[in-house]
């Protein structure tokens, strides 16, 4: 290609592009950036027609140094956009030599064919491009100044006119074409055209020769039906960025160093690793040295009493001590922690290059009000350690322990001993079963909306997703101390929707983060039938899944009892047991005789005729859509506890 100066702005860009990229690929990667960049359009169409050097190129966006593809350059047509930069393609294998009388003909094919790189009218040639490839137009073979490369539809070049002779541009691109005409080639054929300037190869391109063999020719047509299939292929499957190191989903560095404070306490199997016994040539110094640390280390735990409380399996190597706290004359106390390393490189378990579990506390924080919030664990802060693939959490005291602990001398003993009766059951008063039903769904509302009162405007709905009675607490409330109330506590499966657009009618379950990435590795009977690992149906986890979780801790609080596996059916065959949540079940035969909870008998039971029952059996529905929504909860707890017989109910002693 000629140098400046142009009439065209492309041209003017061609020619830097060009001079800056040499003998790479050039033409999927000019007509990208063309298309895709309007910063390079704008900069190029500034400079005046006939300028003796051209602007030069624009800092934004840089000559990558991978070439864009043809799939790549078409999408930038249409989108107006930079796509990704695609990979880079594998090495090719080298060309086959070639045979003397191939050279030969090469030789005559280039002198007869040097004219055409020059345009009739005398305007400046594209350096020997094809003359029907879109990305390198001739400047003769626009009839259009005003910047558009001549591959634009609203620009048609000459190869896309028809033909002197009137033959469409279809047909004239397919006729027989006189001896000496340059035309493509079998690739390996040694036919590469050399530049009409003398300047050297001007990149791989396919020549046919008269010459050319059969093979050679079955040659060249597999190549541009494989081209072809490959470019198909690319258009359809659009480049991925490649993976580095940190991980994108990580903070970016550098990282926070660890905390003075933190220290970890060794095994003496860990410290015999980390520090081999000293061979017999040792000194008697390092000997005794080694022996000491052994011993201190061997010390610090037994102290610890963690050996006392585990057997010796995969459990016990997974914890760690972290901080030692205190010693006295029974016990000592610590800080210990099970660190899973393998979550720490899951980008299901980051967000916001934070820990999941840490940026859905800053989210639900973030709404929070001096008066809001009362059931969800308040947040104040987070070390996060990236060195030792550790994070810690500074949360407020529940200093009510545990839901499941502080019903310990109410809990129903499962079995029974050889039939004997056991001792009656401190029943909870049922306006005091109501209030906690309310913190249960006053919580879960601030997840979905963001208030329990108001939905507050462009909030993502968070799905706690590990509801049961492990992680409820209690708080108390210094205006009314007996009545403690519901904290939810543990956000670490808690998450929102990545693409709460796509839904079974529209996507598949690949296609989609929510449920395959937000379902329990295995199945457990505390969890909603949705997301079960078994789970046969493509249902998005949802608020309704925490409705199901919701209806599992009230019953287990107005039956009494919680099994570990999760709450079971009453009235099936003796010495079943089935789970609620293992398939649709008559909701008429459910908590009705006290068959396995007498607590829990509707008619008889510790609250008879209460409309507690009915909720808590459509919470635990099959079927998502057949369970009452949060609102709906809310208002009627609300209507209960406000209502004239909730002071009859509070006054209610316990059993």
């Amino acid at each position: 290609m000629v140098g400046p100066p142009y009439q065209r702005p492309y041209s003017y860009f061609r020619w830097d592009a060009d001079e800056a990229m040499k003998h790479t690929e050039r033409a999927n990667t000019i007509a990208t950036l063309w298309h895709g960049s309007a910063v390079i359009r704008n900069h190029y169409a500034a400079t005046p027609p006939n300028h003796t050097t051209g602007p030069g190129l624009p800092p934004t966006p840089p000559i990558p140094n991978i070439p864009y593809t043809l799939a790549q350059a078409n999408l930038a047509r249409i989108t107006k956009q930079l796509p990704p930069l695609a990979p880079p393609p594998p090495p090719l294998p080298p060309p086959p030599p070639a045979s003397t009388s191939t050279s030969e003909s090469s030789s005559e094919s280039h002198t007869q064919s040097d004219d055409s790189t020059q345009s009739n009218d005398g305007t400046e040639s594209d350096d020997g491009a094809p003359p029907d490839d879109p990305a390198h137009p001739s400047e003769s073979s626009t009839s259009s100044d005003e910047g558009a490369p001549p591959d634009d539809p609203a620009h048609p070049s000459e190869s896309n006119t028809p033909s002197d002779d009137g033959t469409p541009p279809s047909k004239a691109r397919g006729k027989k074409r006189k001896r000496g005409e340059r035309t493509p080639a079998p690739n390996g054929s040694g036919l590469d055209s050399d530049d009409s300037q003398g300047h050297g190869p001007a990149g791989k391109r396919r020549a046919t020769s008269p010459h050319a063999s059969p093979t050679q020719l079955r040659q060249f047509l597999e190549e541009l039906a494989a081209d072809a299939v490959e470019a198909g292929r690319t258009t359809l499957m659009p480049p991925q960025p490649r993976n580095t190191y940190p991980y994108s989903f990580w903070p970016d560095p550098p990282w926070d160093p660890v905390p003075a404070d933190y220290t970890t306490l060794q095994t003496p199997l860990e410290y015999v690793h980390a520090f081999p016994r000293p061979d017999q040539a040792a000194s008697q110094v390092t000997k005794q040295l080694w022996r000491e640390g052994l011993r201190n280390v061997r010390m610090r735990w037994l102290k610890s009493r963690l050996y006392q409380d585990l057997e010796y399996s995969d459990e016990e190597t997974t914890w760690k001590g972290a901080h030692w706290l205190a010693q006295g004359s029974y016990g000592v106390a610590g800080l210990w922690a099970a660190p899973r390393p393998h979550m720490w490189k899951n980008p299901d378990e980051w967000r916001d290059k934070l820990p999941r579990e840490i940026r859905m506390h800053q989210l639900i924080d973030s709404s929070r009000t001096p008066t809001s919030h009362l059931n969800l664990v308040r947040h104040r802060g987070h070390t996060l350690m990236m060195a030792k693939m550790r994070y810690r959490i500074y949360l407020d005291l529940c200093d009510g322990g545990g839901l499941d602990d502080s019903m310990s001398d109410r809990w129903r003993k499962d079995p029974d001993t050889f039939g004997v009766d056991l001792d009656p059951l401190k029943v909870l008063p049922e306006a005091y079963v109501w209030h906690l039903f309310k913190g249960l769904v006053d919580a879960c509302l601030v997840l979905e909306q963001g208030d329990s009162l108001q939905e507050i405007a462009g909030w993502k709905p968070l799905m706690h997703n590990d509801l049961h009675v492990g992680n409820v607490m209690l708080g108390r409330d210094p205006d009314n101390p007996e009545w403690p109330h519901i904290v939810l506590v543990d956000f670490g499966r808690t998450f929102y929707d990545l693409h709460p657009d796509r839904t079974p009618a529209t996507h598949s379950i690949e296609e989609t983060d929510n449920p395959l990435i937000y379902r329990i590795p295995r199945d457990d009977g505390r969890y909603p039938p949705e997301t079960q690992f078994s789970h046969q149906h493509f249902t998005p986890i949802t608020s309704w899944a925490d409705v199901w979780s919701i209806g599992a801790i009230m019953f287990a609080i107005i039956s009494h009892h919680y099994p570990a596996g999760g709450p079971l059916l009453e009235n099936v065959p003796e010495g079943i047991y089935q789970l609620f949540n293992s398939g649709p079940f008559d909701r008429d035969r459910q908590l009705l005789k006290g068959q396995d909870y007498p607590v829990a008998c509707e008619r008889y039971g510790a609250y008879p005729g209460s409309t507690l029952f009915d909720w808590v059996r459509r919470c635990l529905e099959y079927d998502p859509q057949e369970r009452p929504t949060l609102d709906e909860l809310k208002v009627h707890i609300d209507g209960i506890l406000a209502g004239p017989g909730t002071g009859a109910m509070a006054r209610v002693d316990p059993q």
